[in-house]
């Protein structure tokens, strides 16, 4: 237990940094749009890049190895943002999401590494807050008026370097299995998987992930509910808000394990996002509520925060699923780490770009095209998602789509 908090501590906690451009719209250094697109994008590039490094690392060391690389480049990237400069911001921002993407893929896998099945829902549910946890922090810091940049630098980046103090104090408990040979793994998955594509539901739940709001209300939450006419002081008020409401649903969802099997997790937490997000839209969109913006704005910002704080539910299952999907250890490195690739270039793309489609549209348009892209994602989980998930979990055997073995798109 104690290993999984610390791994989660020096990956999962780190997402923070991704809200760390909502912190800094609200505090008034002088930094232009592009200036914080460029902080918005700089940590889920770094993200990016590091996931795909995972594969060549794990190739030539552990996973162990792994962790540390993670813990290293984060401990330097915050060193770098802590210099009073927003070139070095951004690049320490870029060092540090090299460490975190490596991060991302192997913390998941030394939580199925310590973990039994029916154990890991409540572990992987135990980083889920601890990430909410970190979202809370970042959401406070805009209360802090008057601060210094370099003080706003320091406490941004100080529970970065308690993490990876922890991590380096406890990485002995992590008892890693021993490495298998890679010869014949590719012929394995092929053999294995004849009615069923793991890497392929491995894509779609990381895209839902990426287009469901995961990186836009983190990196711009006081930005969206400004947009929505409501006053700077009551948009950090509410930036705050969504993660405690995130922490609720999880402990909700967290009893509620063993009661519900993953899948309903996954579909009916999904289909509730869609829903809220769909009323967002239409609350924006149509001028039924304009007489009284005031009550548009309030019916807004609880569709959004409906939206952030049951999305933490669904996203977390998903990636408990992902862990479970493959049948070698190779194999689940590999569709780790190619999925999350995804889901950080979306979250790049979504973020580097939102600001610019807010400026040149509404808050309706530059929302849309995640919503669209999600309800597809949504479609293929439902048709494409089996039922007897769980059952690969037990056993260790391949997931069958046993219900829905007459799709051909699986492949």
């Amino acid at each position: 237990m104690k290993i999984v908090i610390v791994v989660a501590l020096i990956s999962i906690f780190q997402i923070y940094h991704q809200a760390a451009a909502s912190a800094l719209t609200l505090l008034n250094y002088g930094l232009t749009r592009f200036q914080l697109s460029m902080i918005s994008v700089a940590f889920p590039a770094g993200k990016f890049f590091g996931t795909l490094a995972v594969v060549p690392l794990y190739r030539h060391f552990t996973n162990k190895h792994c962790l540390d690389f993670n813990a290293h480049l984060l401990f330097a990237g915050c060193a770098l943002q802590i210099l009073p400069s927003y070139i070095f911001f951004c690049l320490g921002r870029f060092i540090a999401g090299i460490g975190v993407g490596i991060g991302f893929v192997s913390a998941p896998i030394c939580i199925k590494d310590m973990t039994d099945y029916h154990q890991r829902p409540k572990m992987f549910f135990t980083a889920a807050v601890i990430f909410s946890g970190s979202a809370i922090f970042s959401s406070f810091l805009p209360f802090l008026k008057g601060i210094h940049y370099s003080t706003f630098c320091f406490l941004i980046t100080s529970p970065a370097f308690i993490s990876c103090m922890l991590y380096y104090k406890y990485r002995e408990l992590y008892v890693e299995p021993i490495k298998e040979e890679f010869d014949g793994e590719e012929e394995m998955e092929v053999q294995n998987y004849a009615l069923f594509n793991p890497k392929f539901m491995a894509f779609v739940l990381m895209v839902i992930n990426a287009t469901i709001g995961v990186p836009v209300i983190l990196s711009y939450s006081s930005v969206i509910f400004t947009e929505m006419h409501i006053a700077p002081h009551k948009a950090a008020v509410l930036s705050l808000v969504y993660p405690l409401v995130q922490v609720f649903f999880l402990f909700a969802a967290s009893s509620l394990q063993g009661q519900i099997s993953r899948r309903t997790t996954v579909i009916v937490g999904y289909g509730i996002c869609l829903a809220a997000f769909f009323a967002l839209l239409l609350t924006q969109h149509f001028h039924t509520l304009d007489h009284n913006p005031q009550v548009k704005a309030m019916a807004s910002a609880f569709w959004l925060i409906m939206l952030a704080g049951l999305m933490a539910v669904p996203c977390n299952s998903g990636l408990c699923i992902i862990s479970e999907l493959f049948c070698t250890r190779y194999s689940l490195f590999r569709g780790v780490s190619f999925s999350r690739a995804v889901f950080w270039f979306l979250s790049a793309v979504i973020s580097g770009t939102f600001l610019w489609l807010l400026e040149n549209g509404t808050l309706f348009t530059a929302l849309l095209p995640s919503f669209v892209v999600a309800s597809i994602c949504f479609v293929y989980l439902y048709i494409l998602l089996p039922e007897d998930a769980e059952q690969r979990g037990r056993l260790g055997s391949p997931m069958v789509a046993s219900g829905y073995g007459t799709v051909g798109i699986m492949y």
